[in-house]
């Protein structure tokens, strides 16, 4: 099979992270903004399970001069779609443009669409499941044509059925954990678990099992040039050798978080407190946390942070600690918290924050 260049995008701000977690998985990535490149044959692709940070996988399939929609149509029938696509398969086109002659994003997806129906004509109809996504950039007088590896976003795992308001994206608390070095080896304790995004994320990573559950489709299972692709097992009750665990102070979470751990096959434990309130399972680990922000929660929060910097001041004195907010001036009411970097989580910019064991 011949090379193709892979683009893994990432929030800004969290791409030496996605870089770190692809080298693992004996990938060469090169960081540019917005993600990280690497190439390998479309084999790649099949790693996306194992993917835990990225947003999306794109694996491109040409990339040429454009400036009008007839060359757009010339370009795009030149490309091998029977390698990816099927007969009969539904696939949405993505669009962006910038800088370019071509402006009209509709007109650009229908001639696209049109082109690859006409290439596809002549293959055998076939039935597949779920939607590709292809992906057409226009920049200046290029265009690049690719195919989505994951099909969805990749941080819909599959395992979320039951949410709270404003819940942290999953590829997000895997970069999260990932930035903060967890391996599984210490204990790990989120005071403010929500649907226990930040837990479920931690103990399928150490779990190995992949990022989504065995049930969910994505775009590369159904490329003609891969094959079928192979079954993951399903992870059922599966336990952390180090103690997991996550409280709240809203009990509807809790019950949440408990029952998308069950879905998600892990076990872990749950209980209902304030941060105040709360007292850690062992003397040493990482607390993890997506304290209240207030600003989509019509929240007065100072007072939590307060609360979250007198715990790693009192019972939590011998834990690490970890947490995002968009506010710096809630951040410095923890005292020790040093800014690692920035991201955008849901359109608005935060800071990842570190606190170092008090002793």
């Amino acid at each position: 099979m011949a090379s193709r260049l892979f683009f893994a995008s990432s929030p800004p701000g969290l791409e030496p992270v996605v870089a770190a977690e692809l080298a693992d998985l004996g990938l060469d990535c090169g960081v540019v903004p917005g993600g990280v490149t690497f190439t390998g044959d479309p084999t790649c692709a099949a790693l996306v399970p194992n993917m835990h940070t990225p947003t999306r996988l794109l694996m491109e399939l040409t990339t040429k001069p454009c400036t009008s929609l007839s060359k757009l149509a010339e370009v795009t029938r030149a490309v091998r779609w029977n390698e990816v696509l099927v007969r009969g398969g539904k696939f949405d086109v993505s669009v962006t443009t910038q800088g370019s002659r071509l402006r009209n994003r509709t007109a650009i997806a229908k001639k696209v669409e049109h082109a690859i129906a006409d290439k596809l004509r002549k293959e055998k109809p076939s039935r597949v499941p779920g939607v590709q996504r292809v992906s057409v950039k226009l920049n200046k007088d290029v265009v690049t044509l690719s195919i989505d590896c994951g099909g969805e976003l990749l941080h819909k795992r599959g395992w979320r059925k039951n949410s709270v308001r404003a819940p942290l994206r999953e590829n997000l608390a895997a970069s999260i954990l990932m930035a903060a070095g967890w391996q599984g080896d210490e204990p790990l304790y989120d005071p403010f678990c929500g649907s226990g995004t930040l837990l479920i994320e931690a103990a399928r990573m150490v779990a190995g099992c992949g990022a989504g559950l065995h049930s969910r489709n994505y775009g590369f299972s159904s490329w003609p040039i891969l094959g079928p692709a192979k079954k993951r097992t399903a992870l059922r009750d599966w336990r952390s050798p180090c103690p997991i665990v996550g409280s709240d102070r809203d009990h509807d979470s809790v019950l949440a978080a408990a029952k998308n751990a069950q879905h998600a096959g892990v076990v872990m434990s749950f209980k209902t407190g304030d941060v105040s309130e709360v007292s850690p399972p062992t003397d040493h680990g990482l607390l993890v946390a997506n304290p209240p922000w207030g600003m989509r929660l019509g929240q007065n929060v100072e007072g939590v942070y307060s609360a979250l910097g007198r715990a790693l001041d009192g019972p939590f004195r011998g834990w690490r600690a970890i947490f995002i907010t968009p506010n710096t001036a809630h951040a410095r009411r923890v005292s020790g918290a040093v800014e690692l970097t920035t991201f955008s989580a849901g359109g608005i910019r935060v800071g990842l924050w570190a606190v170092e064991p008090r002793g």
